[in-house]
């Protein structure tokens, strides 16, 4: 099968939709087919090169009025030349000017971030493939993809991105990670305003955020406490798993969050893992078979959990191994069997048609 990946860029900025297009890639690759990344360029290309996947460049940024018709020619000739049997799309644009551009190709859109605006128009696309159940269920809401509408959640155990497993950081015990941009959206606040009503009871306890600092006044309840010493920013890394293995517990706070890719790192790690409430992360973690849930924005419920945990090495433990269960369905393996199974399905309503 010939399948072309189109998204807007693949530079490795800890991005969770780069992140899914490389893994997919590099497996469908490994499995034979031939595979096509198109996007604006950034340094993954030299991964997927090395792993069989052959790469164009259109810069789907130039979406002005004014530019979309030379990015619409130049898709265009792009599909003409590959003739793919599948197109898959990971970003709106891309999306939209894929359905123009060759609208008897198959056509395959991801949704990713459903609260992104106008993300309804990725219905013009053949399949419209959700990151989670919540997710879906949101885009069975907009009537361009009501009908086309399947669930793959996102996976990332085995992705050539992450050879072997790295050394733990040290970052001190019992350490909290929160892995993700600092921004009132991942919860920041939440987490810091939980960590400082449980800091006194727990005076060794350290609390890590490994992400950009985009929205800095989240964490202003730090702000002169006398725990505010035991707050890290370690800002964006290109890894996150040393300081998942260097930590005992991972908060995972969001407001929203589609079906984010760390929490499969964080257990596969072994980490006492605890999820908010919000879009996908419930199914994250099995529903709380493999974690613990709290309602999103509830200060006091994430408090309490991180005050049983902190203070009892035994349950985090337990919720560790528990977090370690199940993991294949956190595989890049089963995910690419379930993206390939779609454009089967649709190739096989094609040739019916």
């Amino acid at each position: 099968m010939r399948i072309v990946h189109l998204t807007d860029s693949m530079s490795n900025t800890a991005n969770g939709i780069v992140n899914v297009v490389v893994d997919l890639a590099t497996t469908q690759a490994a499995l034979g087919h031939e595979v096509w990344v198109v996007s604006a360029g950034g340094d993954w290309y030299d991964l997927l090169h090395a792993h069989g996947v052959s790469t164009a460049e259109v810069d789907f940024s130039r979406r002005a009025p004014r530019q979309l018709p030379a990015t619409l020619r130049r898709v265009r000739g792009l599909l003409r030349r590959l003739e793919p049997d599948v197109v898959h799309s990971h970003t709106l644009t891309p999306a939209v000017l894929a359905s123009v551009a060759a609208p008897r190709v198959p056509s395959v859109a991801t949704v990713h971030n459903e609260f992104q605006r106008g993300v309804g128009v990725m219905g013009l696309s053949d399949a419209v493939v959700c990151v989670s159940g919540a997710v879906e269920r949101a885009m069975q809401r907009r009537p361009l993809a009501r009908r086309k509408t399947c669930t793959v959640t996102n996976a990332t155990i085995g992705s050539p991105r992450r050879p072997g497993r790295p050394a733990a950081a040290d970052l001190g015990h019992p350490a909290v990670v929160a892995v993700g941009s600092v921004t009132r959206r991942k919860g920041s606040d939440v987490l810091v305003a939980a960590f400082g009503r449980v800091a006194e009871a727990h005076p060794d306890a350290q609390l890590w955020f490994v992400g950009n600092v985009d929205e800095p006044d989240t964490l202003e309840a730090a702000a002169g406490a006398p725990w505010s010493d035991r707050v890290h920013t370690v800002g964006s890394v290109a890894d996150p798993r040393p300081h998942l293995y260097g930590a005992d517990i991972a908060v995972t706070a969001s407001r929203r969050d589609p079906f984010p890719l760390v929490v499969g790192e964080q257990r596969e790690a072994g980490l006492a893992c605890v999820v908010s409430s919000a879009d996908g992360l419930p199914e994250a973690v099995d529903h709380g078979a493999a974690g613990l849930v709290f309602p999103s924005g509830d200060v006091d419920a994430l408090a309490r959990a991180l005050d049983r945990l902190l203070g009892d090495e035994a349950a985090r433990a337990d919720l560790g191994e528990r977090a370690r269960r199940g993991l294949e369905r956190a595989h890049v393996t089963r995910m690419t069997g379930e993206y390939l199974a779609v454009y089967d399905r649709l190739l096989a309503e094609g040739r019916r048609r």
